[in-house]
Order: structure tokens, then sequence, then C-alpha cells
């Protein structure tokens, strides 16, 4: 039986039925699910665009609806009381949807407040007047697709840039960025995924994958270790033997940190436990200041605080590059096991331990984009940071225009993505409005680097 759940399959061509004096609304629609053709591999039709002359119109558009997957038929005044050519594709829709067991085919969409004909009163219609985005939307989730495209919008793109340029832009680093240099380097260097992949295979690790690092190495540290201090010495040794990536060579033009860099901010933020952010800065000719998030009562005995005769400022000649989770250069800093996370969540969310955050931070976060880079839903680090790094935010006023741009693996299946969707923005609403990119880290760090090299250019004046 088809069921029609599955947008990825060969047969995804769209057949757009209209009234010629609806052609501005069809060939909007037209344009906009071009965005999902390529992810989607879908394939369009609409009469005038796809038509070769010479062609038996009749014949070719009976074929054409016989071998499509979804009928859209876009339904108005002007549709239902002037043209046949509509009531004749409709029909032709019909036979089909009789032949076929799909659970939909006809997509019927209203423009305006017009009646529904007889023939598709059974079918839900969904109405693009008087909010587009919302009817848009609706017919993507009834092909299978997730409502949210890949690429960001040109105004989304815009207000990052426009961010960025005014150094007001915070970026968030995650463990996924690790993946970049694996994929060039031969495995060279170590990722979390990797690691835990390793202590799950040596120690014996009772639980199904797929192994997050901070529920492995909590059960190593308790079975085999004896405390979680060995743990965490042990993982830092690990990470401390690879030595960072020399961001001279050209190869590493296109890492993440390296991307980063380049777009000359004065703070940084990582959940990592390396310096690569560090060292990609100090490629630049910056010299970068690494503090970390003083999260428990211990740390803060250990770390010197800083004086007031000397106050640190960030900014674009010596960045800041802050360490949510700690640094290998001192084990005891690292959240990194379950217990870790937890505490960091109660610790960081005690009203009177906010210094573990310094001031200036504090101040320029909530009032910052966020544009967090190598995280997933089911990250931890990334939960645990909004739950408690970024929880004070929650007190302050959210600002209109702050987007935050989440990368998360791809989810093929649509209903998935959408629930994950609504869930990522009702996660962080209380803190600010947020965008969700789809895609692999490096999708979108490749394309930042595109786009603001252009934002650069269109700048310099004409010579």
């Amino acid at each position: 039986m088809s069921t029609n759940n599955d947008p990825t399959q060969k047969n995804n061509q769209i057949f757009i039925s209209y009234a010629h004096e609806d052609s501005n609304y069809a060939h909007r629609l037209f344009g906009e699910l071009k965005e999902f053709e390529k992810e989607y591999n879908l394939k369009f039709w609409l009469d005038k665009d796809s038509l070769l002359p010479g062609q038996n119109w009749s014949n070719v558009i009976q074929n054409v609806i016989s071998e499509s997957k979804y009928f859209i038929l876009l339904l108005s005044k002007n549709a239902i009381e002037k043209n046949t050519y509509v009531q004749e594709e409709l029909r032709l829709a019909l036979e089909k949807a009789d032949q076929q067991q799909a659970q939909i085919y006809i997509i019927p969409v209203r423009l305006d407040n017009c009646e529904i004909i007889e023939p598709i009163q059974k079918l839900h219609v969904v109405d693009v007047f008087p909010d587009w985005k919302y009817g848009f939307e609706k017919i993507l989730l009834a092909m299978g697709i997730s409502a949210k495209p890949k690429k960001l919008t040109d105004i989304q793109w815009e207000n990052l840039l426009d961010a960025i340029d005014r150094k007001n832009c915070i970026p968030f680093i995650g463990s996924s960025t690790l993946e970049f240099y694996n994929k060039i380097d031969n495995d060279a260097f170590l990722t979390f995924d990797e690691l835990a992949r390793e202590w799950a295979k040596e120690y014996d690790y009772p639980f199904e994958a797929p192994y997050q690092l901070p529920k492995v190495v909590q059960y190593v540290a308790i079975t085999e270790l004896g405390n979680e201090m060995t743990a965490k010495d042990n993982v830092a040794a690990k990470f401390r033997k690879k030595p960072p990536p020399n961001f001279k060579s050209s190869k590493y033009n296109k890492s993440p940190h390296a991307i980063l860099a380049e777009l000359d901010l004065p703070v940084y933020i990582t959940t990592n436990y390396d310096f690569f952010m560090e060292e990609a800065l100090k490629n630049k000719g910056r010299k970068p200041r690494s503090e970390i998030c003083k999260w428990s009562k211990e740390l803060r005995e250990m770390v010197e605080e800083e004086t007031e005769q000397d106050p640190y400022k960030p900014k674009v000649e010596d960045p800041l590059v802050f360490h949510f989770h700690g640094t290998i250069d001192l084990p005891e800093s690292l959240v990194l096991t379950e217990r870790d996370h937890f505490e960091f969540v109660i610790n960081t969310n005690k009203e009177n331990e906010k210094d573990m955050i310094p001031t200036f931070l504090r101040r320029s976060l909530p009032t910052s984009t966020l544009l967090f880079i190598g995280y997933s839903l089911e990250d931890i680090n990334f939960l645990s940071l909004f739950q408690g790094g970024l929880s004070f935010m929650s007190t302050v006023r959210k600002r209109k225009n702050s987007i935050a741009v989440i990368q998360i693996p791809v989810e093929k299946d649509s209903v998935k993505r959408e629930k994950v969707t609504k869930y990522m923005e009702k996660y962080t609403n209380h803190m600010f409005e947020i965008v969700i990119y789809w895609g692999e880290p490096n999708d979108f760090i490749e394309e930042l680097q595109v786009k603001w090299q252009q934002f650069i250019n269109e700048r310099i004046p004409a010579t």
C-alpha cells in the first residue's frame, strides 16, 4: 500500500492546477516549493512553464496528472466560476484518487473565501488567506515535508550578518564541529562520539547505542575507575595527546573554527574541552584569552579571581574564548559525567552564584545574537547549557530581533522534524526567538563564510 509518507522516493512530481487569473499565486507557490526541490527530489508541473511548443497539451496534462504524486488544487472564485480547465483537471485527479490507496493525493488550497465544490467536500481544505505562511506549512506537511527549510531566509541572513558586523553576535561551539577534522585528517582528532564508542566497547557498556559520552563516562567512573576525577584525568589526557590543528595550513581554511575566527568577534563560547578556537584566533593575529565557567565551589577556590585594578573587557584584538564546560588543562573544570551536568544545572541556577559567569558576559548574552554550531537536541551539553548556564536569560527582556541558529542532523521523517522544530521553539522561547537550520555544521559554516565575504565586498566602494 502506498502511504505518501516518504518524501524522498523517486516519484515526487507535483501538479499545480490553477485558473490563469490566479497565476501569481501559482508562481508564488511554485517558487517557495523550489526551496525543497533538491532535498526531497521534487519535480513540478506548471502548465505555462512545463509545456513545450507543439505538444498536445490535453494529452500531456492527462499523462502528467496520472503520473504525479500530488495534485495541488488552487481554489478561488475564478477557478470555480470561470475556469473549465481547472474542473477538467480535477476530474482527472479524482479518477486517479479512486484508483490508488494513497492517504493524500489531492491537496485543495483556497486562495479566497470561495465555496468548496461538491467533488472535494469530503477533503480537508487549507486556506492560504489571510495567513500565507500558515497555509504553506500545511501544504508541506500534507506532502510529508518539514515546514522548516534547510536554508535561512534572506531576512534572517541579513539580521545575522548585521549582528556580526556590529560585533553583537556570540557563537557557541559544540562537539559536532570536531568531525570536520576527522574527515580531512584520517581520524587524527578525537570527537566526543568516538570516545564514547571507544569506552563503551573497552568497558563493556551494557546499554544500547547511540552512546552519549556523559552516560558512558559515568558508568565507567562508577564500575571501573572508582571515582569521577580519575575518569576526568583520563579523558583530559586523551584529548591532550592530539595537538590542535595547525591553522596556518590551507587544509583547515574551511574548518568551523577558522571561519568563525574570520568574523573578528570579541566573544566566542564553547562547550568543548579543547583550545581549537584559541589557535584559530592566534592564526589571525589575535591574542585570545581563555576563561572557564566556575560552576562548582572547588573551581571558584582554584581559579584566581580577576582584580578590580585590571578589569578585562573582550575586544576584537584580544577576544574572549569562554569555556562553559571546562578545559583539558584543568580536568577539575570538566562538565563530563551525568552527575557533572546535573550539578552544573543546579549550581548555575543559584541566585547567589552569579559570579560563575563574568559580569560583562552576563550583560552581553541577552542582548546578542547567539549562533549555535555543532549541537543536536540529544546533546546533553546543549540541554544543560540552556537549563543551567543560560537560564538567567529568562529573567531578561527578550529582544525581538535575536536569532539563534541551531544545526540539527537532518531527520528524514517529516513528522519528527516538525515535532522537533516546535519543541525547539518552545524550549528556548522564554530566552530569544530561534531559527532552526537543518543540516550538518559545516554546511552552514561554509555558507556563512560566503555570505559574510559578500557582505564585506558590498561595503567596499568601487574604485
